[in-house]
């Protein structure tokens, strides 16, 4: 009698209606303009695109992470070295840290810097030379290998340390040893190459809050380089996936699946998460997965290989700050998985009123109820951090706004704290800070209480 796994794995099949009823849900549940579905079943592929095309390129954010550490092997960079001992340019906040992260740290997101966000929203105009250079103001959370933080600019650092050894820029590099090599077309290292190139097929992007949904530029996010700046197609990113997701560094390091994905872990049957050379390691119903995600601004991709089903995916969607993706390759992993076919109207339910709880249970955290209570126009003017630049108070029909990335944004007070919503409340991004005369504090991360200052110029 054969087990009753190698039952369910000739009883289960991968089908293009199945891949276009997903793919129709998930738009229709989370609102999606765009939505483009690529899955590799035993060598055959089905895909499903809504809104677009199967080479519609989009902004690919974390995954470019993968592109970037499979050229750091080609090059034959040692991964154990010191950074500072290859380019001693590098800095990290203390001297005894930069003499001992490595590119393996950087890689593995282990050397206690949290994300920093602030430091690239408010600076535009950096190059990512620059941006590197001010990764010595920046003050780590944790300590050195303690535990897994996302921090994607060090992987900029990562980039430059690219071109020190091997002569070239990063893009150019990462086009010869990586992109080309493996036949992707429709795959750049930037918005500026992807416009030189003259590409035409490009997703709009969109953001959606309070129940609108609104186009937005293309974020530019070429200072973060191979940290997050790519874009790619679904067709590209699948077989992507399918040839590169089992080739990650052996070591790896625990991260909390909250941390992860917007999901609680026990919603979508994850038990453990490794984080190894720009992907994620799953344990997920018994099966391991191995999977990237990407969000910028508004644009979001997911990829994942199960690699006991001989199943690749990739979905991506021309809209942020939601978890349509995500939704999508967990529907398609727990077909796989388990070989039946589900409800995916009522599992799209599940998994949406999983993310409000936790997104609920976040927020009621550390943000408190919102007044239109203004605070004294004494406090306008303009502050700076050395790390982060210049940000600017100033008071305008009687409320005050906060300029960040070159847009005004409206600031609700309360009692003792303010926080940042953009003036539009499409964009629904919030930014609890605390504001006096000398100086404006902000929250970046709350898991991390990592606060930056801003002091009275």
């Amino acid at each position: 009698m054969p087990p009753m796994y190698n039952l369910i794995e000739q009883r289960w099949k991968m089908t293009s209606e199945l891949v276009k009823n997903i793919a129709e849900t998930a738009a229709g549940y989370f609102g999606a303009p765009s939505l483009s579905v690529s899955v590799i079943s035993r060598g055959e592929k089905f895909e499903a695109s809504l809104g677009c095309t199967q080479r519609t390129v989009f902004q690919i954010g974390e995954i470019s992470k993968t592109f970037l550490c499979s050229a750091l092997r080609t090059s034959g960079i040692d991964t154990d070295r010191p950074v500072a001992d290859i380019s001693p340019w590098f800095r990290m906040s203390s001297e005894e840290l930069t003499r001992q992260v490595t590119l393996k740290d950087i890689i593995l997101q282990r050397t206690g810097l949290p994300p920093h966000e602030a430091s690239w929203f408010f600076n535009p105009q950096l190059s990512y030379r620059e941006l590197t250079g001010r990764i010595r103001y920046l003050d780590t959370a944790f300590g050195l290998r303690d535990r897994w933080c996302r921090q994607d600019h060090l992987f900029a650092a990562a980039s430059c340390v690219l071109e020190d050894v091997t002569g070239k820029k990063w893009n150019s590099y990462c086009m010869d040893q990586t992109i080309k090599p493996a036949r992707l077309a429709s795959t750049f290292c930037s918005v500026a190459d992807m416009e030189e190139s003259g590409y035409q097929d490009v997703a709009a992007a969109h953001l959606s809050a309070y129940g609108q949904t609104a186009e937005v530029s293309l974020w530019m996010t070429d200072l973060l380089a191979g940290g997050g700046s790519m874009l790619s197609c679904i067709e590209d990113l699948a077989e992507w996936t399918d040839k590169n997701a089992g080739n990650v560094l052996a070591e790896s390091i625990a991260v909390p699946g909250e941390e992860l994905f917007g999901f609680p872990p026990s919603a979508v049957g994850v038990r453990e998460v490794n984080y190894s050379d720009g992907w994620f390691i799953m344990d997920m119903l018994g099966e391991k997965l191995i999977c990237s995600f990407g969000k910028v601004g508004g644009s979001a991709v997911f990829t994942g290989k199960v690699v006991g089903h001989d199943l690749s995916f990739v979905a991506a969607a021309g809209i942020g700050g939601n978890f349509c993706t995500e939704a999508v390759g967990f529907a398609i992993c727990e077909e796989a998985i388990r070989g039946e076919h589900s409800d995916w109207n009522k599992r799209m339910t599940e998994l949406g009123k999983a993310v409000s709880n936790l997104k609920r249970a976040r927020n009621s955290s550390f943000l408190r109820r919102c007044t239109d209570d203004v605070f004294s126009p004494s406090i306008s003017g303009i502050y700076k951090n050395e790390g982060y630049g210049e940000i600017e108070l100033k008071e305008e029909f009687g409320r005050l706004f906060l300029t960040v990335f070159g847009l005004p944004m409206r600031i609700y007070a309360t009692d003792s704290d303010v926080c940042v919503l953009d003036a539009t409340q499409l964009l629904g991004y919030a930014l609890p800070c605390r504001i006096t005369e000398e100086r404006a504090e902000m929250l970046l991360e709350p898991e991390c209480s990592e606060m930056i200052c801003f002091r009275r110029q």
